[in-house]
């Protein structure tokens, strides 16, 4: 027996290679399929996009969709998920971590960090925008899902913050409103932005200077003067 696996080692190992490989390809085309479908989503709606269009920009069959993601809103709903884990690994996290000499200064960091989140992923904010401003039962899923749970935990947070002198007190409905809207509007309208004023939203120094005036408003909106 020994004997017949070693003859045939060679042809084991092709086997299981060829499985590796078909198994990488299967991967790098569900990633692709990802990333064309998050740009798809957050610029043109739910409504506006259909898996034949992106199975094409994507490079792949139709079908090859269906097996990934069963359907269109299956995929959507990984996108949005993908989001916000990307906004609790960029965002949350980090702020959490990030060392501050005091709360005044921990709400100074947290306030920059937000507006370079989304500065760097304007889809995040785009797919807010889309849903939000529909009142669909995709909405009612992302809110139910993945936005109260981080409501709950920014309304501790920024209560903790006023209590403590270091916050202004407002509710926490005009304070997303507040923050989200200065931080992504510029970003969720880059063609009036490059009609308008001839602005590329996307490049570095523009998005370097914007955030910076935005996070100074924000603080100055936000944050109590320290007496």
């Amino acid at each position: 027996m020994s004997t017949f696996i070693q003859n045939n080692a060679p042809l084991t190992n092709q086997f299981e290679n060829e499985l590796v490989t078909k198994q990488q390809k299967r991967d790098d085309a569900r990633e692709r399929i990802l990333k064309i479908a998050l740009n798809a989503f957050a610029n043109k709606g739910f409504d506006g996009v259909s898996t034949t269009e992106l199975a094409k920009a994507a490079g792949v069959t139709q079908p090859l969709i269906h097996y990934h993601f069963k359907s269109k809103k299956s995929l959507w709903q990984t996108i949005v998920r993908n989001s916000f884990a990307t906004l609790n690994e960029e965002f949350i996290q980090p702020s959490k971590r990030a060392p501050a000499r005091n709360m005044h200064h921990r709400a100074e960091l947290m306030i920059e960090s937000f507006v370079r989140f989304i500065a760097q992923r304007t889809e995040f904010a785009k797919l807010m925008v889309s849903e939000g401003t529909q009142g669909s039962a995709r909405m009612e899923w992302m809110v139910e899902e993945l936005l109260m749970p981080c409501m709950q935990e920014l309304k501790l947070v920024y209560q903790e913050g006023v209590q403590a002198g270091v916050l202004v007190d407002m509710p926490v409905s005009h304070l997303v409103g507040i923050v989200l809207g200065a931080a992504s509007q510029f970003f969720t309208m880059s063609p009036l932005m490059a009609s308008l004023f001839e602005v590329d939203t996307a490049d570095s120094a523009v998005v370097a200077t914007y955030t910076a005036s935005v996070s100074a408003m924000l603080k100055k909106a936000l944050i109590q003067p320290v007496v």
